[in-house]
């Protein structure tokens, strides 16, 4: 490496790397253009394709690069040089990262790191005022997702959006984005509709699943707007508008949510928006109906639970707001109060006067049980606790201890959530045809050793991101699921 050229040579930008196109009217160079000896055969060469040595000599490279041209504390060269989105790149360079003990690459957290620098905050800020929407951002360039949320996040104001009507669309666009829903486009016309909506939401197949308006003004302000007949005739405006998107997505059946930009906030804020908009994809009528109400510290909080997937379902007060949709709780049933295990499937808040069951005499959730001790709960319980009617979601609870690659227990819990209220009624035989389908029907391509699958829904940072390992499935995945079968199976005989 000393014939290499001094770092003097090479490019020094601010956060602006895209994955797919040049960089501030720059084209992306390869590493032989940047004078190193080693590069890839081809521009599409996957690191698998490599031999040995060549795989040694690239890392090196990486290595050398990120010693020449970058502080140890940025440690990220992607955010220094132009280098082209070659797929194989990204892979070396995690490599040299991991071999260099770079924790802050690896690892992107505001107390381990010291938070994101200025350069890093820089080029978010530009792409933000470029009116990208986060997910853009976070898919199209190497800015991992902690770092747009520290950035974004910290901000609070977002300051650096310039658009105000972008702005007043960030809480809704941030909860989104935590909830790892990229699949969304700011301010678009539907099909047949004559006014265009703030954000609409895609689902797998690409069609709207629930459309977001966000008002500028708030309905409290209704007085003051009377004394002003601009801001009146505004505020009509947008009103007739939202009246507009709201019936069309009656007409199509889609989820429909209105909020006020405060009221945006203030979900945001108490963490309740991503209940609202996981129940409202499934449910348009709650959607529909749905009114915002300032939450007090004298509120209760009534969770619903099921004891079976689909079935009818029963308040409990919880005793603290750390309870969310979708965690598996205890719970006393019945006349004699035995200890039952039940799934929440809503939270609400309600004062005393509009509480759907008399506070004083409803019962509590008695505590939260971990989903990945709940096979070894029930067991060590058998006998004196109920369980939830079995479905094939159940097989799913006791989780491999080692995984294949870094896609793979995304694709579990995808496949998990895919066969809640599939009923348990089926032989091994069927239910191992059942996750193959599903394996193919997630990945593109059909279940068989040796597969290394890239799937960019289950890309979340680190080396194999995103890609699903058939050999894990095929060796550990369905044998596990399978004797989880027979286990639960049994559990529920007795």
């Amino acid at each position: 490496m000393a014939k290499l050229k001094s770092k003097d040579f090479y490019p020094d930008f601010h956060v602006n790397i895209r994955k797919d196109g040049r960089v501030n009217g720059v084209e992306p160079v390869t590493l032989k253009d940047m004078g190193l000896p080693f590069d890839l055969d081809y521009p599409e060469q996957k690191v698998g394709d490599l031999s040995k040595q060549l795989y040694e000599n690239l890392v090196e490279e990486f290595i050398f690069l990120i010693d020449e041209l970058i502080p140890r504390d940025i440690q990220d060269l992607f955010y220094k040089a132009t280098l082209a989105p070659r797929q194989a790149y990204w892979k070396l360079f995690e490599e040299a990262a991991r071999r260099m003990q770079l924790s802050y690459y690896l690892n992107c957290h505001r107390d381990e790191a010291d938070g994101v620098y200025e350069n890093i905050r820089f080029g978010i800020e530009c792409f933000l005022q470029e009116g990208r929407t986060l997910a853009e951002i976070y898919l199209k360039t190497c800015i991992t997702k902690d770092m747009l949320l520290d950035v974004v996040d910290w901000s609070c104001g977002f300051d650096s959006i310039i658009d105000e009507n972008v702005k007043r669309l960030m809480y809704v666009e941030l909860a989104l984005f935590r909830a790892s829903k990229y699949n969304y486009k700011r301010f678009i016309t539907l099909p047949g509709c004559d006014e265009a909506a703030d954000i609409v939401l895609y689902g797998k197949d690409d069609k709207p699943e629930l459309v977001f308006m966000i008002c500028g003004f708030d309905p409290e302000y209704d007085d003051y707007l009377e004394i002003y007949d601009e801001e009146r005739e505004a505020y009509d405006g947008e009103q007739e508008k939202i009246a507009a998107v709201e019936k069309y997505c009656d007409e199509k059946s889609i989820a429909f949510l209105r909020f006020s930009e405060y009221e945006a906030q203030e979900l945001y804020d108490q963490g309740d928006i991503l209940r609202i908009i996981r129940r409202s994809v499934n449910d348009p009528v709650y959607a529909k109906g749905f009114v915002y109400r300032n939450r007090t510290s004298s509120d209760h909080i009534f969770c619903d639970v099921e004891f079976e997937p689909g079935g009818k379902t029963y308040c409990y007060l919880a005793d603290d707001d750390s309870y969310e949709v979708g965690d598996t709780v205890l719970v006393p049933a019945g006349a004699d109060n035995h200890e039952a295990v039940v799934r929440i499937v809503d939270k609400n808040y309600y004062t005393e006067e509009n509480a759907p069951y008399p506070v004083d005499i409803a019962k509590h959730i008695i505590s939260r049980v971990d989903e990945d001790d709940i096979d070894s709960y029930l067991l060590s319980t058998k006998g004196n606790v109920s369980v939830m009617a079995g479905d094939l979601s159940l097989i799913f609870e006791n989780k491999p201890e080692q995984w294949g690659l870094r896609g793979d227990p995304y694709l579990w819990d995808e496949m998990k959530d895919a066969f809640c209220g599939e009923p348990l009624d089926i032989s091994e035989r069927d239910l191992a045809g059942k996750i193959c389908n599903y394996y193919e029907k997630a990945v593109g391509e059909p279940l068989k050793y040796g597969s290394n699958v890239y799937v960019e829904r289950f890309a979340h940072g680190g080396m194999s991101s995103g890609h699903v390992s058939g050999e894990f499935w095929i060796c550990r995945g369905i044998p596990i699921l399978i004797d989880n079968f027979r286990r639960v199976k049994e559990m529920l005989k007795e």
